[in-house]
């Protein structure tokens, strides 16, 4: 449905506390005619990326990101970052994936099924790379496609649904003007394939394995609280609540999804959430780390598209780049992740260190993210390709750093630009910042199709290595993105408008 109202970065990272698992069942559905093959969708089709944790893994969880099932570059990250870093936190590997946009202009030819098999697609290599509980996370028209998962999907463990629209019949009488536009443009107006499309008509006894935690709020006109309730006669099991709503502006009140509720409210939700969670999968004390080996090689090669990788193995771009070990300051709007969606031309695709753009937020000075790579063996050089902007250069710290030991801090300068100064890489100056390009190239590398290319030597004796962004601004780093008056991002490969962002499309270490 429409996007949900913005809530301040702070209360996004504070409210949503979560933990996810459980058994689903073994079996999973034939495709139905509709759904098509799944050859050319998901990873090495459309943006992904993932958000992996330190230490044990719980288990996986999807995000689906909602507006009213349209999907532009940029919108998975920009809707679901604050969620993926607080479940991240909470030790679960984040999944986070944009699909096919579903509606049609004018409404006209309506087709959803391209939308729904990047879903299915996502998920099935998800399961195929990774063990343990998988879990699908979905607001508005991504709690919809979640739902549907769990039909189509019965192995799925738990589905979590916010201001999900559940029944697509009912909706298209009860929603707003824009929530009914938005489902005529994506599915039409025939009674069959609503229902079709409807979790609440689909769902079955072999769906029921699934567990369900769904929330809705009493004053929502986009996706009213019927949707929920007519959910819940159909699956007594699931964990629903419909949350109070409250007056704009007033003391207790919070945005939520397409709402204000109340505070309180919400707040006495996200704990119950939490602890239905933690009653699915306790933390499991001492829990075996699964190892990691992918460095990164072979991804998003300039003129290698992931998506030409034989049928069938395309899950394996799921493992792309785990071996280098993602952390971030707790709390803060700044991470490391990994994807592998064939897309160099894109600043966010890859290995990845970025700052979310958050107008009028300041980022603590000593704030960093990092992507380390530890090695059982002495490495002596590395190469990459990679794209990367400052929008304010004298305010960061981004490079190659390294060490001969385990226990160390990565100390040893390789190639890095420490406010505003280079060695081994060198800013170009835009009208929006610097560009982050490689020691003795030229030219401008946004004009280029393919990222740079370099060839770093590293230290005698070097056994750790780590690329990090580091904010070193004594009064802190501004989070202004890289936009212009109307909110429109200043460089083309980077739609959200990073304030800070280095990412590497293909890394090889020897």
């Amino acid at each position: 449905m429409s996007g949900r109202a913005a809530r301040t970065l702070a209360v996004l990272l504070t409210i949503l506390g979560a933990v996810l698992a459980g058994c689903g069942s073994s079996g999973d559905r034939q495709l139905p005619p509709g759904l098509g093959s799944l050859a050319s969708s998901g990873a090495g089709h459309r943006f992904y990326e993932i958000y992996d944790p330190v230490g044990s893994v719980r288990g996986t969880m999807l995000l689906i990101h909602g507006g009213a099932w349209q999907d532009q570059r940029g919108d998975a990250r920009r809707t679901m970052a604050s969620a993926a870093l607080t479940l991240r936190a909470n030790g679960w590997r984040v999944v986070d994936i944009a699909y096919s946009p579903g509606p049609s202009p004018g409404g006209s030819g309506v087709d959803p099924w391209p939308m729904f098999r990047d879903v299915v697609a996502f998920y099935d290599q998800v399961r195929h790379a990774y063990a343990g509980p998988i879990c699908a996370y979905g607001e508005s028209a991504g709690g919809h496609l979640a739902a549907m998962l769990a039909t189509e999907r019965p192995s799925l463990t738990c589905a979590v649904l916010n201001a999900a629209p559940l029944d697509l019949r009912t909706l298209l009488r009860q929603s707003s003007p824009a929530g009914a536009a938005a489902i005529r443009q994506t599915f039409g107006t025939r009674r069959s394939v609503l229902d079709a499309w409807s979790p609440a008509r689909r769902w079955g006894p072999d769906n029921d394995a699934t567990l369900v935690f769904a929330t809705a709020a009493s004053n929502d006109e986009v996706v009213p609280p019927q949707q929920l309730r007519g959910f819940t006669a159909a699956v007594p099991s699931a964990d629903a609540l419909v949350v109070p709503g409250a007056d704009a502006g007033t003391a207790n009140a919070v945005t939520w999804m397409h709402s204000t509720v109340r505070r309180s409210a919400i707040d006495k939700r996200v704990a119950s959430f939490g602890r239905w969670l933690d009653d699915v999968a306790p933390r499991r004390a001492g829990a075996r780390i699964q190892r990691a080996t992918n460095t990164g090689a072979g991804c998003d090669l300039p003129g290698a598209d992931p998506a030409t990788q034989p049928l069938g193995e395309r899950w394996k771009l799921m493992l792309a780049g785990d071996a280098w070990r993602q952390a971030s300051t707790a709390g803060q709007p700044i991470a490391a992740t990994r994807g592998c969606s064939g897309s160099a031309g894109w600043q966010d695709d890859g290995l990845s260190l970025w700052a979310f753009p958050a107008p009028g937020v300041v980022l603590p000075a000593g704030t960093q993210a990092s992507l380390v790579l530890q090695s059982r063996r002495v490495v002596r050089r590395l190469s990459a390709t990679f794209r990367g902007f400052l929008a304010r250069p004298q305010d960061w710290a981004v490079g190659l750093y390294a060490s001969t030991r385990y226990s160390v801090g990565l100390r040893t300068k390789v190639a890095a630009c420490e406010r505003g100064r280079c060695t081994g890489l060198r800013l170009v100056k835009t009208t929006a910042g610097a560009l982050i390009a490689a020691g003795g190239s030229g030219g401008d590398p946004d004009r280029r199709e393919e990222p740079i290319s370099a060839d770093f030597a590293l230290p005698p004796g070097t056994r750790r290595i780590a690329w990090r962004l580091r904010c070193v601004a004594a009064k802190g780093c501004s989070l202004a993105g890289s936009v212009n008056a109307r909110g429109v991002a200043l460089r083309p490969r980077d739609p959200l408008g990073h304030p800070a962002i280095f990412s590497l499309y293909n890394v090889e270490v020897r």
